[in-house]
């Protein structure tokens, strides 16, 4: 029983970092390396949150893991986690799901109060043990429509076959049902992914992520979206009826209306245009394609007048990205894919009505590939030496 399976990890700059401090009787020693190597290095997003880990491990079992964070300890004076965690096969994890991660109660159980970091195995389990849950991931099945849930899982299936990274923004209150949900489809189905919440693993990339925001990971890997998105993210690979294919077009000329927006305000960041785009990549390639030929052709007839000059020039960027196989590029984000320059240099001087205009045009384009933010000095040299190159061209 996952009761009598536990382990309990900390840091000790004197056992080379982080380790398992602390293990049940009989506890497999297969087991302790595989979550060493793979999922043990849990980082809560902050003080406030303890963050969840659900990996799937070879023999067909589950770490179900929680960090907490602590200021220091006597041996690690630095910010670090306290980790707990269980093994538990397919069906306790059900049960897991239903009794503890729905109601919000697994916090209650791991750490039913807040951890001597001097001690971290100290580890009692508490009432909740015996708890009877309320019946909160039934209710959420329930609110949902049956096609929705059966593209939920499909959404999930895709996640594991496409070897998607997903970036699942939900609100605080919603992340710990949608957290059991995501748990119950993969012991459902039976696809072996790698679930956290309110935190990252450097060890391995989990395969679902729910959280506010990416501190350690690479963002650019990730396809953020919200449940909905997701949701609907199975329906487009699973449904080949033609009223989604209506429903598609309405999203390009929807996704396009955005970027006009986008292209003419200073309220819409950047990331909020790569999740609306890499959704749409995601869901539907082919109408991927038709709104970057409408938006190319869109592009072209916008005066200067009307829009931002940056913002223009990362839209031109998502209409010139190369095509290339979805394996190998889940993101039209400008650092992180290769592009047709050759081709946006003949759009912007066939653009542009005078040579000044093209040279003004032609130092955007080249001043827009630094993403970072950057101070006036070096703002400075990046436009001189765009401008050299233009020069010299």
């Amino acid at each position: 029983m996952w009761i009598n399976n536990r382990y309990v990890a900390t840091r000790d700059p004197s056992k080379g970092g982080l380790y398992i401090s602390a293990t049940t009787e009989g506890f497999s020693e297969d087991i302790k390396d595989e979550i060493y190597d793979n999922c043990l290095e849990l980082i809560a997003k902050d003080y406030e949150h303890v963050c969840t880990g659900i990996y799937p491990l070879n023999n067909g079992s589950y770490s179900i893991a929680m960090g907490y964070k602590v200021a220091g300890s006597m041996k690690e004076t630095r910010p670090h986690e306290v980790i707990r965690g269980v093994i538990a096969d397919p069906e306790e994890l059900m049960i897991i799901c239903e009794k503890y991660i729905a109601e919000g109660n697994l916090e209650k159980l791991f750490f039913p109060c807040a951890p001597n970091p001097d001690r971290p195995e100290a580890w009692k389990i508490t009432e909740v043990l015996n708890m009877e849950p309320l019946g909160a991931l039934k209710q959420f099945w329930n609110d949902m429509d049956y096609k929705d849930v059966l593209s939920f899982a499909t959404a999930m299936k895709i996640v594991k076959e496409k070897q998607y990274k997903i970036h699942l923004i939900v609100p605080e209150e919603a992340k710990h049902i949608v957290l059991a949900a995501c748990c119950s489809i993969v012991v459902q189905t039976r696809i072996g992914i790698f679930i956290m919440a309110d935190g990252e693993c450097t060890l391995t990339m989990p395969d679902i992520l729910i959280t506010d925001k990416l501190l350690y990971l690479d963002s650019r890997k990730y396809h953020s979206m919200t449940l909905k998105q997701f949701i609907r993210m199975g329906y487009s690979i699973d449904s080949d009826n033609d009223e989604f294919s209506g429903e598609s077009v309405d999203e390009v000329k929807d996704l396009l209306d955005f970027c006009k927006d986008y292209l003419i305000s200073d309220e819409i960041f950047d990331f909020e245009l790569y999740q609306e785009v890499d959704t749409l990549m995601i869901q539907n390639r082919s109408q991927y394609y038709r709104f970057r030929r409408i938006l190319k052709n869109q592009l072209y007839f916008y005066r200067h007048t009307d829009y931002h000059m940056e913002h223009y020039m990362k839209l031109l960027y998502i209409a010139f990205k190369t095509d290339i196989p979805v394996e190998q590029n889940l993101s039209v984000e400008l650092c992180t894919a290769p592009y047709d320059f050759y081709g946006m240099f003949l759009f912007l001087k066939k653009k542009a009505k005078s040579r000044r205009e093209y040279r003004k045009l032609l130092t955007a384009m080249l001043e827009t590939q630094f993403m970072e933010p950057i101070d006036h000095f070096t703002k400075k040299v990046i436009h001189e030496t765009a401008v050299n190159l233009i020069d010299d061209m």
